[in-house]
């Protein structure tokens, strides 16, 4: 395929990649403490250095910007429920929870109790605590703004809340919840000005949907100028082959 439409097909293909990102978070809009994600190009540049470093002529959809994902990381508004179980994160950090595939992280403040008095989040896994598993005996806690647990002002137990040096860094996992990378490692939150604990409210999701509206009409209109692109050039094809075929 010639240049022009062979272009125009991998900006097709990076449109319906990032159309799948915006449906993503369109869907999560309603979700507690999700992380909009982001589709960004990769430049041009750095892909043709790296081509010439390696003494190869590249492909040219090697070449071609590409689109990767990032997550943002910015806080998302809080609302207040009223529920004394509900908490929210202002600040850099994450709740840590027990799922089965081992420690993972998340934004979504949502706690209740179960048979057993151990506080569990929206999934069932256990929230964790400083010193392990949080077990209480009330629903009516109170929680104060460095995550410790009272009951008839008796401490009980303290949030985990953990932060990372590049929380961009973190990868989803599906369910809200985050792991890191290898070699990087979760730090205990100890400064308060860091991450603050919000009882009785939860974080909304940081996905801005106007935004992502306006994205999906932008993406809808670039894709169709695409499509049309690869037709212009097919039909003065389809021309000069007749124009050639009548010599």
């Amino acid at each position: 395929m010639s240049d022009g439409p062979a272009l125009a097909e991998l900006a097709m293909i990076n449109d319906l990649q990032r159309m799948q990102v915006i449906s993503q978070n369109l869907a999560n809009v309603s979700t507690n403490g999700y992380r909009a994600d982001l589709a960004t190009t990769v430049l041009f540049q750095p892909q043709l250095l790296q081509a010439q470093s390696d003494l190869i002529a590249a492909p040219q959809d090697t070449l071609t910007p590409r689109i990767q994902t990032v997550t943002s990381q910015l806080d998302g508004t809080i609302r207040f429920t009223g529920n004394p179980l509900d908490v929210a994160l202002e600040g850099e950090a994450f709740f840590a929870i027990e799922t089965p595939e081992g420690e993972a992280y998340s934004r979504d403040g949502a706690f209740q109790l179960n048979a057993a008095g151990s506080l569990i989040n929206a999934t069932g896994f256990p929230v964790l605590g400083t010193s392990g598993m949080l077990r209480i005996s009330t629903s009516t806690p109170r929680i104060d703004k460095q995550g410790n647990l009272f009951e008839n002002e008796q401490f009980v137990g303290q949030l985990k809340l953990v932060r990372f040096a590049n929380p961009e860094l973190l990868v989803k996992t599906g369910g809200g919840y985050f792991v890191p990378i290898e070699g990087q490692m979760a730090q205990a939150t100890e400064d308060t000005e860091e991450a603050t604990v919000r009882q009785s409210y939860l974080e909304n999701s940081n996905v801005q949907m106007s935004t992502e509206v306006v994205k999906m009409m932008e993406l809808q209109q670039h894709f169709r100028a695409s499509g049309n692109l690869i037709r212009a050039y097919d039909n003065i094809l389809n021309t000069a082959i007749g124009t050639i075929a009548e010599f």
